[in-house]
């Protein structure tokens, strides 16, 4: 109903906007919430977690198309307690493939660039950045998560950076400079 009044160009009924904002903000909430239970477990999302981010996609896009302000203060602070659930043992990898390029010794590493870039495991945490900041217009605290990115790549020249995780630094925030630490 709200979407004729929309698209005729009439101001909606402002008990019509509320029921669909607080309608809208508990669709969203739900999602993350199931998100959260579904990465608790793996630290990433299963596929019934991906087809629950495709819906809370869906939802944002509904909420974008309807002009409406989710408002709830809890919503950024679970987009956020997601994020730093799916980047945790991505971050941990990256750490762990970043050692030998600041000095330490191990067999198992591979030589020249890191080949930690694999961006479908980025994509989920692309996706939920891109919902939350844009149709969903939540303001996000991703000082934690950026100092988390950032100190997991900090040993390495960027040039060893896989375009993966080039995207994710630029998708949270980070400037991607010439370079960090040595090299």
């Amino acid at each position: 109903m709200l979407l004729a009044f929309r698209r005729d160009g009439d101001p909606s009924p402002q008990a019509l906007q509320v029921a669909a904002q607080v309608a809208l903000t508990q669709q969203v909430r739900s999602g993350l919430r199931s998100l959260l239970r579904d990465a608790q477990v793996q630290h990433q999302l299963t596929p019934a977690g991906l087809s629950q981010l495709a819906a809370l996609e869906s939802t944002a896009a509904m909420v974008q198309q309807l002009g409406c302000e989710l408002t709830a203060t809890d919503l950024p602070r679970l987009v956020v307690e997601l994020l730093l659930l799916l980047l945790g043992p991505m971050v941990r990898d990256l750490r762990r493939l970043a050692q030998p390029a600041s000095g330490s010794s191990s067999e198992s590493a591979p030589p020249g660039p890191v080949q930690a870039g694999n961006a479908a495991r980025w994509e989920p945490v692309l996706r939920l950045l891109r919902i939350s900041q844009v149709p969903l217009g939540l303001k996000l605290n991703l000082e934690q998560a950026q100092e988390q990115l950032y100190e997991a790549l900090r040993p390495l020249p960027v040039s060893q950076w896989p375009e993966a995780e080039r995207t994710l630094a630029r998708a949270l925030g980070l400037a991607v400079p010439q370079s960090f630490g040595p090299g």
